[in-house]
């Protein structure tokens, strides 16, 4: 559940969003705002890919406040860079084995939770 001081910031940049304006300080927020990460990973812990792994074995399981703590002061300090998404192949058709195939990416734990 977000908080009033939460929910208030994202209320501004939807706001900002909807009026065509330029959107500001969303770094801030995303850097200063644990329960917006803790909603962001109850949402996605529970979808099929997140477990996959990426290209570093790096997952959302085992996900805590120290992991936590560890990609908000990497946020802040500016040393955070995505990694490279892994690159899968997959039918298009899986009802047809010999058909052609699309680009899949697949992100780090760390990264989808951004």
């Amino acid at each position: 559940m977000l908080s009033d001081r939460t929910s208030r910031a994202l209320e501004g940049v939807s706001g900002a969003v909807r009026s065509g304006a330029k959107v500001k300080k969303l770094h801030k927020i995303m850097r200063n705002h644990e329960d917006l990460w803790l909603t962001a990973y109850a949402r996605i812990q529970s979808n099929r890919g997140a477990l996959t792994r990426g290209v570093d074995d790096n997952t959302l399981h085992g996900f805590g406040m120290g992991r936590l703590q560890d990609l908000m002061a990497s946020i802040r300090d500016g040393s955070y860079r995505p990694k490279p998404v892994r690159r899968m192949y997959i039918l298009k058709d899986p009802k047809n084995p010999n058909g052609k195939k699309r680009p899949l990416g697949i992100p780090t734990g760390n990264d989808k939770l951004v």
